[in-house]
Order: C-alpha cells, then structure tokens, then sequence
C-alpha cells in the first residue's frame, strides 16, 4: 500500500476506495489474535505520530495515524481527536465522519445512516429481506453463473461491512454519539439531531460526561443545546465565495428580501445568442425542443449565460469575453473605449479582433455554458474553446483556458492556464506533447489559496480528472484520476462538457456524468470514495421515444452536498441518485421518472428542489417526490434555471417567474400514493414589465433581480407597492 497505495479498487460492488483504504478495511476485519500481532509491529510509530499530533494539535499527524495506521492501538483515538478539531474550526461533516468510524454500530453495513427515515435506514444487518444479504457473497461457489443444483438452500451469512469503522475502541459509544448529535445541531439538521438525540436517550440514558464544556448527563446537556440550536444560524462552508449556484456547496440559499420582479432598472446587450444544432437532436433521438430552454417553435436559442453578483458588481462571461456592470445602474464597471471594446467588457479581444478558433459548435454532443467563480478580488473564468472531447484527425482547433483577472484593478489579467501546462501560463511556456486532448471542463473553484478544476482528457474512453493548482507558485500540487467511460456520444461528434465541481468541509465531490460520483480530499486529492450508478447507453440506439433521452440534456449539473448528503442528477441517467458523503453510499435512487429535471436547484428543510420541464420537491430521506408544478404541460413549461430566496422557491417559464413557498409538508396520505400538485403563490407576468422580456436563468441580488436571456442581461427592481430594500 505504501508503493501503490492511491490505487483504486472495489469495496464492494458500485463502491470503490483506495488500496490504502481497503488494505486498513482489511486489517481492521482480522480476529482478535491477528489484530494484536499487526499492533505489536505498528503501534510505536502510531503512538508517536499521534502523541506529536496532540501535543501540536497538529491535525495533519493525526490524520497520518488514520491514513497509514487506522487499525492500530491508535487508530480510534487519533479520529476522536481530528473530528474535535474540526467540530471546533466549524466543520461538522468533517467530525461526524471521523466519529462514526469509530464503531461500526453508528451506520448499517451499507454505510448509510441509521437515523434516516424510511426504509433504507431500517434495514437490518442481517435480514435479506431488509437490505442485509441481498444475494450470496462473492465466494459461494456457482457453474455458468448459477448456483450448483440440488444443493439445500442454507440461510444467508451476515453481511459483511461495505464501509470501514474501526473495530475494537474502548471509547465510550455514549461519547460519541453525544458529539453527533451536537455535529448536527451544528449543521443545523434538526431531524437528524432528534433522531440521534432519542437514540442517544434510549440506549444511554444514564450516560455521563463532558461535554461542550459541561459535566453531567449527556440527555441533559443535549436538551438544553438543541433548545438553543435554532438561534445559532447556519454554519458557513469552509470554501466560501460566489459561483454557479450561488456557493461551492452548490446549494445557496440567501435570506432575503424576497424578490417580486418589478419595473425594468436597466438591461445590458451580451453576445448574439447561440442555438443548438437541432440535428444531433435528430441523430440521437433526443426530444425537441431541448428540455426547460426553448419553446415549442421557433429558433432553438440557448440560454448559456449565468451571471455572478459580487458587492456592487455584475459579472457575465461568453466564449471569449469578461464583462461587468454597476449592479445599480446597469452602466459599465469600469468604461473602455466602445470604438474597440463591447460595452461593460472588461477582458478579451477587441472588436477588430478575429478570434482564433471561430467554432460554430455544430454537429457537437453538449452545447456551451459561461460560468464564473469569484474569490475575494480574484475572478476566474474559462474561456477560449468549450470542446472538451475532439475527433480523431479532426481540423486543428485552439483549446479553452482558465483566465485570473484582478477585480481590485479593474479586471488586469493576472493569470492563464493551459490544460497541458503544469503552471501558470504566459506566452513561451512550453505545453505537454499532447497538451490538445486536455480540456478544462468548467469554471474552477478556488479556496483562497488553490485552484481546483475538472480536467477531461479525450480518448476512445474519455478520462475525468481532477488538479489543484496552488495559487501563489502557480504550479500543480496534484491531478487525479477519477474514471474513464465511453460518453454517450460514442465518439461520433465532438463533446461539449460541464463537469464542476462541489465543495464542503475539506472534500471536494465531482459527478462526473460517466457513470461515477466521486470525493476527493481537497488539502492532497486523496479518493475518499468513488461510487457508480446504473447508466443509461444513449445515441441512435435509444428505443424510438425521445422522451426517455430527455436527461442527456442536463449538461450544467455538479451535485449539491446538503448536510452530510450527496445529490446528484447526471446526464447519462433519467435518475436522481442521493450518496452518504461519509462513505459514498447510495441512499436512494429516485423512483419517479425525473428525466426532464435539468437543475438541481439546492436542498430548504426537507426536500431537494430540482427544476426542467417542471418544478418538483423531492423528500430528501427516500427520493419520493412530494410535490410537482404544473400538471398541464402545454400551458406552461420551464424555461431556464431557478432560484432558492428565503422562504421562496422561483421558477421560470418563457412567459412568467412562478413564487412558490420552499417547504412544502408531505402530503397527509399513505406511502406510494400520487404527489400531490402545488400551486404558485404568485406569478409575475414578464409581459407587463416590458414586451420584450422573457424568462430565463435568475439571479438573486438583494432588492433585486437578475434574468439571463439569450442575448441580454436584465434587472428588474421590486414593485411599487413592495417595502423598501432592506426592510
């Protein structure tokens, strides 16, 4: 493991972690006896490791001792001290699942949460017809697949572990589940907190200790904290700043004023707006119009734009420009000379200027997307080429780059990476041999001192990759690789791909739309865990009814990490898949045909709120969806992306912005029976604001709001009868 220890391999089947991991997996599983031999070999160096660790409160030690030494004497202290140290820097995920391995009691084999209601948290260990051993193990032996006949049938073995939880601590199990229900509290779950709070009470309830600096019971203490929980707030995200979906968690959720889209305060002219080529919608039997972004007839414009609010500043990117505008007056940030410059553009080429690579994005699987990330003055866009998979022999094209531009002065360059440079680059930089396979597949995020960004390198089978570049240097700190996979295009026409990432706690989560959703660790790129799911095979060979291919759609799409969850709607899938962020295991695959549901909006009390063709609330603990809008699809269907504000969900259509209450209750009837319909609390017809207005991506801004049309920038201000801004 020392030589090859990032390798990746199974754990089980769909789940897949490094060999160091599963090397840890396997010593942790020894009997008593072998466990004790191993110890006698490991446990000086693990003891002084983790006596330097705390000694130092040296966080990275102590994660060494878990890393290289889990299953040693010291394994289980070294997790108790790295989740204290990161419940106090405000990380609760982080400490929860360093808490939960400390036993394997505190999640079923699966690795799910016991807490979780409904029938995957129910599920015994060893009942198969709970979700124990569904099947035999891998070692039963059969012939031609099948099992030998004539054999009596023999009750199925417990399942093993599909996780890995420390074996044998002498921790008090009162201890620790005490500290997570005060990592909950933290995070704000308070379902999840009541749940572990009851279990707590049943099986400890006399249990004592310290905790949050008090002695006493542990049922005392946690009552008088979850009494106070609600008037903490939210905890912030250890990656903060501004980006596609409002934050790196890609699940935001401002607190208001409530928008209510008034009277026009300026609009701002962008690019000409981009179609879609409608016959690789043709080719691979793909419905028409494309899902939630054009109308039943007429010119398939895309709506590719996804401006960013930060301070007073607007900021929309194209396929080779950066602009900005005062957020109040809809005037340039910073003016240049219209003679030579696009009003409000603050980077890129001039008007006499011929671009380098005039791609028409014809004939190509995806269509393209202009996303930023903001991190305190420092903006990154990427520009240039949005292919990310070209065709064998195919005509010479330029490849897209990631531009840094310093928006304490007025938008200077102060930064470019190439795909096939390790470094920043600036004109003389040699490039890798190949440097014309690597593409960067979407706007990067940044930490304040690192870049981290998917790579898509083209092959027979298309590889994804994760790097980190480090800042300051400018040179690469890590790539990984996460999987390689034949896209659905199957390498008939060049791709056009989005793949973002996600960020929380320390973990950076990728789903990567070929099959996989993977964690990574942000500090070294260490795979946490890589799980798959069922794929669907796209292209010509799709039965005839494009309506089953709607999902190929979903090209904008990283997942949204909600408080110890996963969610993600990939494109080579109709389903909505949930995965533990812990242990990447997968909670709930969504039952409801959900093809057309573009946009994960993000995650307001219980329900993930996704949006294409129509707006749907799904129950976050099974997936079942609760509520939906409309149910007449030819009177109004989504058009562009929604948004989340206070206690409101918006959502688009071409020719009104629906208001919808967030948290919509389950419906007071049985298990499995039809979701209910919702309807709007107010809808705002664009028509009467100008009729020239439609729908199409929104941005929050407070007081405000923002729609990204084909080819325009428009902010609308409150309405007349609507309170003053900030009241």
């Amino acid at each position: 493991a020392s030589l090859h220890g990032e390798k990746i391999v199974p754990i089980s089947a769909g789940r897949f972690v490094t060999l160091r991991t599963l090397c840890n997996y396997q010593l942790a599983g020894l009997p008593a006896a072998g466990r004790q031999l191993y110890r006698k070999r490991v446990d000086a160096s693990a003891r002084r490791w983790y006596e330097d660790g705390i000694a130092r409160r040296d966080e990275t030690l102590l994660r060494r001792v878990v890393d290289e030494f889990f299953a040693s004497s010291f394994g289980d202290n070294a997790l108790w001290a790295v989740g204290e140290i990161a419940l106090e820097r405000g990380h609760p995920q982080t400490a929860r699942d360093c808490w939960e391995r400390i036993h394997p009691d505190l999640k079923t084999v699966e690795g799910l949460p016991r807490w979780t209601a409904g029938v995957d948290a129910r599920r015994s260990d060893n009942d198969p017809e709970k979700g124990g051993n569904q099947g035999k193990d891998e070692g039963d032996e059969k012939v031609g697949g099948q099992e030998k006949a004539g054999q009596e049938k023999k009750e199925a073995p417990p399942r093993a572990r599909e996780w890995l939880a420390y074996p044998d601590s002498e921790i008090p199990l009162s201890a620790v589940r005490a500290r997570l229900v005060v990592a909950s509290l933290m995070e704000g779950s308070w379902k999840r907190a009541d749940a572990e709070l009851a279990e707590l009470n049943r099986l400890h309830p006399d249990a004592v200790g310290r905790l949050a600096g008090r002695e006493g019971k542990y049922r005392e203490i946690l009552a008088a904290l979850r009494a106070a929980g609600p008037k903490w707030g939210a905890l912030p995200l250890s990656m903060t700043g501004t980006t596609f979906a409002g934050a790196p968690a890609r699940t935001f959720n401002p607190p208001g004023p409530r928008p209510s889209p008034g009277p026009v305060l300026w609009q701002a002219a962008m690019s000409p707006a981009l179609q879609a080529d409608a016959s690789i919608s043709d080719a691979f039997r793909l419905p028409r119009p494309r899902v939630a972004e054009a109308a039943l007839t007429g010119a398939p414009q895309l709506l590719s734009t996804h401006p960013l609010i930060v301070g007073n500043l607007t900021l929309v990117s194209d396929r080779e420009r950066v602009y900005a505008w005062d957020l109040r007056t809809g005037k340039a940030a910073w003016p240049r000379d219209e003679t030579k410059y696009r009003p409000g553009q603050i980077y890129g080429p001039t008007l006499d200027d011929v671009a380098a690579d005039a791609e028409t994005y014809q004939r190509a699987w995806g269509v393209p997307r202009f996303t930023l990330t903001v991190h305190g003055d420092k903006l990154f866009a990427r520009l240039g080429s949005q292919v990310t998979s070209r065709l064998e022999g195919g005509r010479e094209r330029a490849v897209g780059e990631v531009v840094c531009l310093d928006l304490a002065q007025e938008g200077r360059e102060v930064g470019r990476l190439r795909p096939g440079v390790n470094q920043w680059y600036f004109e003389g930089a040699a490039a890798d041999p190949d440097a014309d396979r690597w593409a960067f597949a979407g706007a990067p995020l940044c930490d304040g001192a690192n870049l981290y960004v998917v790579m898509r390198y083209g092959d027979v089978r298309p590889q994804v990759q994760v790097a980190c570049i480090d800042l300051q240097s400018g040179k690469r700190r890590w790539r990984r690789m996460i999987c390689a996979a034949e896209s659905p295009a199957r390498g008939a026409v060049e791709e056009i791909s989005h793949d973002m990432l996600t960020a929380a706690d320390g973990v950076l989560y990728c789903n990567t739309n070929l099959g996989a959703v993977a964690a990574l660790s942000a500090e070294d790129g260490q795979v946490r865990w890589i799980s798959t799911y069922p794929r669907a095979r796209g292209g010509a060979e799709e039965p005839a009814n494009p309506s089953r291919n709607a999902h190929f759609y979903r090209d904008l799409n990283p997942a949204v990490y909600y408080r110890g969850s996963v969610y993600a709607a990939p494109s080579d899938a109709p389903q909505v898949f949930a995965f533990d962020a812990g242990t990447g295991a997968m909670r709930w695959a969504s039952i409801d045909p959900l093809g057309t549901a573009n946009h994960l909006l993000g995650a307001a009390g219980d329900c993930l709120i996704a949006s294409g063709r129509q707006l749907w609330w799904l129950d976050l603990q099974t997936g079942k969806v609760r509520k939906w809008f409309p149910e007449n699809l030819s009177a109004s269907m989504g058009y562009g992306r929604g948004l989340l504000c206070a206690d409101a969900v918006l959502w688009p259509t071409r020719e009104r912005i629906h208001l919808f209450q967030q948290d919509q209750p389950p419906p007071e009837t049985s298990r499995g029976l039809a979701p209910e319909r919702v309807q709007p609390l107010v809808e705002f017809n664009l028509g009467q604001i100008s009729s020239q207005l439609s729908g199409g991506n929104l941005v929050y801004a407070p007081g405000k709001l923002l729609i990204a049309t084909p080819d325009r920038i428009w902010c609308l201000g409150p309405r007349d009868n609507d309170p003053p801004e900030g009241k």
